[in-house]
């Protein structure tokens, strides 16, 4: 008899991944397809899950001769009419969706979802942890990957646990999900490729707000979250659906101020403090709340220590952050100076997206301009390409950024390969203490492969 499994096309994207790893873990046969190998797809195959490089029809034949084929699951990046979807539906088998199967997991367990724009996986990082010391045994998915979690971005829990969840809004997807608590950490207008207006930004929340179905924790004297919650009191009016209990997570920040977390910025504070709310909100004693977030050591890619180099008897450390879109670049940056005191810099900048880069192209030269210090150099690479249609490829490039900036220590570097060679060079000849910061949530990690 054929053991029943699930086949993603687009398996190598951090959500798909951990979906993927999160069922493997339930006994199911996972199959995928993705258009590359990567350190993710590696780490798939390490964990039994098989993979096809290249999209087929033969790869939805190969696997139906060895396994039956429960549901399909699909990524937002892959366009319609997908020849494997096509072969799929053929065979009769429905394709959903990744945020469609997991909003059938919300409806299964009770679900504390976290979204935003910015701060949403290191918040739910810090709450995954939380609930495991203090014993939820929490079912977790998140857009990331966790050495608490041994390095994965997924955790199977009990039959009767709390399901902790990052949840992403591009292309409305968190609205396929039901939430018990909506941990909202900071908002600003992002996905403009999606997104045409800021209404329509707004507006996608306050309806995750009407799906939520006991308390939302939120910044609610943020501009942003104030306009998002007038408009859910509409919405809910029009719908006679009841709106959620509302809790201030500000109002715990100044406690927060006094813990001992692993780097002390701004950013971490407001996210623990998102997190010690919900404690609260759980009766997790403080004691015990405080303990969970004092031994917080970081996730995947979000300011994350990479490694330590001693050149020319300096020790060069290398960080590296997923900040993508301006406000989250901001808050890197503080990090950084906040955190480092008595180092030079040298930063590297991937910008992520075309439509990002031109609908926000004077918000990043803003950023770039009041918060690069004298004593850094930064070097901006080409703009990664995703999901970018060819006008806005047309409008917009790294040369206009540095262009703009117009600063001495502000370079253009161009594509991976020169800017990894800059990389070798930049080490080669470092003669001080010296922190490298590479930032971006495209290919830019790849600079540091030999």
């Amino acid at each position: 008899m054929k053991k029943k499994g699930y086949y993603f096309i687009g398996i190598g994207g951090i959500r798909m991944s951990a979906l993927a790893g999160y069922l493997k873990a339930q006994g199911f046969d996972i199959w995928g397809s993705d258009m590359s190998s990567s350190e993710t797809i590696h780490q798939l195959q390490d964990h039994g899950i098989h993979v096809f490089i290249g999209h087929d029809k033969k790869n939805v034949t190969t696997i139906l001769s060895k396994c039956t084929i429960v549901k399909a699951v699909k990524s937002y990046a892959i366009p319609p009419k997908h020849i494997e979807e096509i072969e799929l539906q053929e065979q009769g088998i429905d394709v959903l969706f990744d945020a469609q199967f997991i909003g059938g997991l919300t409806k299964k367990y009770k679900t504390i979802g976290i979204a935003g724009t910015s701060g949403k996986t290191t918040t739910t990082g810090i709450a995954s942890k939380l609930l495991i010391d203090s014993k939820y045994d929490p079912h977790i998915i998140i857009g990331s990957k966790a050495k608490f979690l041994q390095n994965k971005g997924y955790r199977v829990g009990g039959n009767n646990s709390l399901f902790i969840l990052e949840a992403d809004e591009y292309k409305d997807a968190f609205l396929n999900y039901h939430f018990e608590y909506l941990l909202l950490p900071s908002i600003t207008y992002d996905h403009p490729d999606y997104f045409k207006t800021k209404y329509q930004y707004w507006e996608s929340f306050a309806k995750a707000i009407l799906n939520t179905q006991k308390t939302v924790i939120a910044d609610i004297k943020q501009t942003n979250f104030s306009n998002i919650w007038q408009i859910a009191k509409k919405l809910a009016k029009e719908t006679q659906k009841p709106l959620p209990t509302l809790i201030d997570w500000r109002k715990n920040l100044e406690k927060v101020k006094h813990f001992k977390l692993y780097i002390n910025t701004q950013f971490l504070q407001e996210d623990s403090a998102v997190v010690y709310t919900l404690g609260k909100q759980l009766c997790i004693p403080a004691t015990q709340t405080q303990q969970s977030l004092e031994s917080y050591k970081g996730v995947w890619r979000r300011f994350e220590h990479k490694k330590d180099i001693k050149t020319n008897n300096h020790q060069i450390s290398i960080y590296s952050d997923y900040a993508h879109n301006p406000e989250k670049l901001k808050f890197c940056l503080q990090a950084l100076y906040d955190s480092f005191k008595k180092h030079n810099f040298i930063i590297f900048f991937q910008p992520h997206q075309y439509a990002r880069t031109k609908a926000f192209f004077d918000s990043f030269v803003k950023v770039l301009q009041n918060n690069i210090r004298k004593n850094t150099t930064l070097f901006i690479m080409d703009i990664y390409k995703s999901r970018d249609k060819l006008e806005d490829i047309r409008a917009v490039n790294s040369q206009m950024l540095v262009s703009k900036i117009n600063r001495d220590n502000v370079r253009y570097s161009g594509d991976t390969t020169n800017t990894r060679q800059i990389l070798k060079t930049t080490i080669q000849n470092c003669k001080t203490q010296t922190l490298i910061l590479i930032i971006g949530a495209g290919n830019i990690e790849d600079i540091l492969k030999d």
